[in-house]
């Protein structure tokens, strides 16, 4: 009897281990790479899955694979159905090999992250993690700023639409590199990838040796850096030879051209006219439809490649029920050199034809406000607003500029104590294009920013021209103050006015008094006008109180008008009977009413 009960114990032991470790009767298990996958934005992705199990053959029905990005399912799969995202699937064919790896297409920045591969095979379940990191080519313009009357050139680097942030740019003259570049700060796209700007000024002498500059970028996301050059001219009236051949040869290409759109027009006319028509979906999507009328049974590839590509890519799963009908993320088009190609042949054809687009075919071009901006106040925190509307993708690389009167040097603006740039705020339309409105808020003072003038620069994949608008010439005021006192002696006694923190510096200050029953007008006084250290002015005007050793009451009047009123200030200051040295009290009247501003002073 005590032998069966510890057999019962032993059979019980090994069930409760079963049910605790079940894996290690079946031998279920999970592999996957113990390093990260990196992939491009725009390119397909493969995350490697596989399972083993202890004991084959397979059981279909037991087996299930659940994919999940954080707590979202990308792809569940089992033997009577898979449900997966867009752009998301796993080749059921390799599934009874072993192989439930994970296929991305077109990857995005938000991409990024942990993913869970769940493998069941009922009633047991593994999973393992593994991370997909996303990178992002940068792209890099240079532009040059070369003023007839200018004595320095402005050159900018911007490199925009790279991820990570982190990216380095090295300035070369002539191979030997700048030691102080000015380098912005990395700024994030709605999209997710970063812009930055980098900038050098050379002076008119340092141009006299036509110095090759250069614009290195490093980033993760490159096999070898990026260098975009130019050769930095003098300004000169009249043309050198080599500028003659550089046209000649400009002719030349231009005739060309002309010859070869004639013949394309021509070849499109003969083919029926089929175009490549371009929309926008909700997902940011930018659909390419294709269409030629009079002609069915097409045979239709579509293709794409960019500035990396040495051959066209086709792409053999579209997605679409039609493959007349192919779609791209918008982020793509802002990677250089980006095309799309489709080509149809049909047997009424003497061979195949082809029609592109790239990013500057697409019709959704940015367009630009006026700036508009606040009173032009010393001392006030005043902002720049330029709203950018009716643009995609959503890649704009916006810049803000100042020129100083008389100088058609463009000098960048930057975050500083000065100048402030908040983060924009983009809104997507009911069209699927974007708005933003581009904020650059300025600190004002008189003696640095009267006269000046600011620009806002818009660059755009959709366009091959930088896009600029100005505020035109900004001039400084201030209101002034007034204050008045009473001062001197038993033998002079004068009423001072201090107007103060003023400009423009022109004020005119008028003084009347009555005495008894006699008004004189026009009193005559003393005006000093002094500058401050900020730029404004200050005057002080002195009315002598020429029978102040009466003891009669009088009555001062005191009106101060200047070009930022739109009414005179005015102070009436009365004299009191047997009241001489007495202090100042200050009536306001109708405080209120800014416009026409009173004063009671008595004495």
């Amino acid at each position: 009897m005590t032998g069966r009960l510890e057999e019962m114990q032993i059979i019980r032991s090994v069930l409760v281990l079963m049910l605790l470790h079940p894996h290690t009767c079946l031998g279920l298990k999970v592999i996957v790479p113990g390093d990260p996958v990196t992939a491009l934005v725009g390119s397909a992705v493969l995350l490697p899955c596989k399972y083993r199990i202890k004991t084959p053959p397979l059981v279909p029905k037991f087996l299930s694979v659940l994919w999940k990005f954080g707590e979202e399912e990308v792809l569940n799969y089992s033997s009577s159905r898979t449900v997966s995202k867009p752009g998301a699937w796993m080749d059921q064919a390799l599934v009874s090999d072993g192989d439930v790896s994970l296929r991305l297409n077109n990857v995005i920045i938000h991409d990024e992250g942990t993913y869970r591969c769940i493998v069941t095979y009922s009633p047991v379940s593994e999973e393992e993690a593994i991370e997909l990191h996303v990178q992002a080519s940068p792209l890099v313009k240079m532009t040059i700023k070369h003023q007839t009357w200018s004595r320095k050139v402005q050159l900018q680097c911007l490199v925009t639409g790279f991820y990570p942030g982190d990216v380095k740019v090295t300035w070369f003259r002539d191979r030997q590199p700048l030691e102080t570049p000015e380098m912005g700060e990395p700024q994030r796209n709605t999209d997710g990838t970063y812009r930055m700007h980098s900038s050098v000024v050379l002076t008119r002498a340092e141009t006299q040796s036509h110095p090759v500059m250069e614009c290195q970028v490093e980033h993760r996301s490159l096999e070898k850096p990026i260098n975009e050059t130019f050769m930095v001219e003098e300004d000169k009236t009249m043309m050198p030879a080599r500028n003659i051949v550089i046209l000649v040869v400009v002719i030349i290409v231009v005739v060309v051209t002309c010859v070869i759109v004639r013949v394309y027009f021509m070849k499109r006319k003969t083919n029926g006219d089929p175009t490549i028509k371009l929309s926008l979906n909700e997902l940011g999507y930018v659909v390419c439809s294709f269409h030629m009328e009079n002609l069915k049974d097409l045979q239709v590839t579509w293709s794409y490649a960019d500035e990396k590509s040495e051959h066209l890519k086709d792409i053999t799963d579209i997605g679409e029920p039609e493959k007349n009908v192919c779609s791209f993320p918008g982020v793509m088009f802002n990677r250089p050199g980006f095309k799309v190609r489709v080509t149809w042949s049909h047997a009424a054809m003497d061979g195949a034809d082809w029609r592109e687009v790239s990013a500057t075919d697409i019709p959704w071009h940015p367009q630009m406000s006026d700036i508009i901006t606040d009173r032009w106040v010393h001392g006030a925190e005043v902002q720049l607003r330029c709203t950018i509307s009716r643009y995609f993708p959503d890649s704009l690389a916006i810049s803000w500029f100042r020129s100083e009167p008389g100088n058609e040097e463009l000098i960048p603006v930057y975050s500083s104590e000065k100048y402030r740039l908040p983060g924009m705020t983009v809104t997507k339309e009911a069209d699927n294009t974007y708005t933003c409105v581009a904020v650059l808020t300025v600190n004002v003072s008189a003696d640095m920013d009267d006269g000046v003038e600011f620009f806002c620069q818009v660059e755009h994949p959709s366009q091959w021209r930088i896009l600029e608008k100005r505020t035109g010439e900004l001039h400084v005021t201030a209101i002034p103050a007034v204050g008045v006192s009473y001062t001197g002696d038993s033998l002079k006694q004068s009423l001072v006015a201090e107007v103060q923190g003023f400009y423009p510096g022109n004020v005119e200050i008028t003084w009347s008094c009555i005495e008894g029953n006699e008004k004189q007008e026009h009193q005559k006084a003393i005006n000093e006008c002094s500058s401050n250290s900020d730029g404004t002015f200050r005057l002080l005007s002195i009315c002598e109180d020429r029978s102040s050793h009466n003891l009669t009451e009088k009555t001062f009047k005191l009106a101060v008008s200047h070009q930022t009123l739109e009414a005179p200030i005015k102070m009436i200051i009365t004299r009191k009977k047997d009241h001489l040295h007495k202090d100042l009290q200050v009536e306001r009247d109708d405080v209120k009413n800014k416009k026409h501003l009173i004063k009671h002073i008595y004495i």
